[in-house]
């Protein structure tokens, strides 16, 4: 009686489900992470303000998960999730292409506020997803096994950027190194080329996750 029946992967649509809720969770977790070090160390922002940023998201999945979580009674998880993915795809896409802007009130947080719109479109149906998947005996284990998926992504995305970020640093002429205050010329630039290459890898897994829930969680 295993705590995690590998049957349950066999259907296609709980691989499906876990497939995105990994990639979400790992673009989102990259984020959230090299972000405000970029922030803070590299740019020189409070860390006060960084944490704004936090904001959005909270108060977005906090609202909107109610309402996009009945809709996807009615409609099914997979367009709810397409158009959240959709969004993030975007967010995190203009993230990237902006970061040279070096602007935080003009475009990293709003962007943000975006990103959090399209994480509230996305938590609630994929819960609906991974439940509606298996059978009524099997909710527990799929619930379990689709929270430690999450939680894996973001230890996973955490530890194995490093190397993306610090490449991309160097590439860009860092004086010093990511994720260190500096005061030497280059090292915003160079510190905002560095997560560039991240919130580009976000916003691709995203683009992917998208194109999975349009196509593999049809009703």
């Amino acid at each position: 009686h295993p705590m995690m029946p590998l049957r349950l992967f066999a259907l296609r649509r709980f691989s499906v489900a876990n497939a995105i809720t990994f990639a979400i969770y790992f673009a989102l977790a990259a984020v959230m992470f090299y972000l405000p070090t970029t922030l803070i160390a590299g740019w020189g922002v409070s860390p006060g303000a960084v944490g704004l940023l936090f904001m959005p998201l909270t108060i977005a999945i906090a609202l909107g998960s109610g309402p996009a979580g009945r809709l996807s009674e009615r409609v099914g998880p997979g367009p709810l999730i397409a158009a959240g993915a959709g969004v993030l795809t975007l967010g995190y896409g203009a993230l990237a292409a902006g970061i040279g802007l070096q602007s935080f009130w003009g475009h990293v947080l709003p962007v943000m506020i975006a990103t959090g719109v399209g994480m509230a479109l996305v938590v609630a149906p994929l819960s609906t997803a991974v439940m509606g998947a298996v059978g009524d005996g099997d909710s527990g284990a799929a619930s379990g096994i689709n929270n430690a998926v999450s939680r894996m992504a973001g230890l996973i995305a955490v530890a194995a950027l490093g190397t993306l970020v610090a490449a991309g640093y160097a590439g860009a002429g860092g004086p010093a190194s990511f994720g260190l205050p500096s005061d030497a010329q280059g090292h915003a630039a160079a510190s905002g080329a560095g997560f560039a290459g991240v919130a580009w890898l976000a916003a691709s897994l995203c683009a992917v996750s998208s194109g999975l829930a349009a196509f593999g969680l049809r009703r």
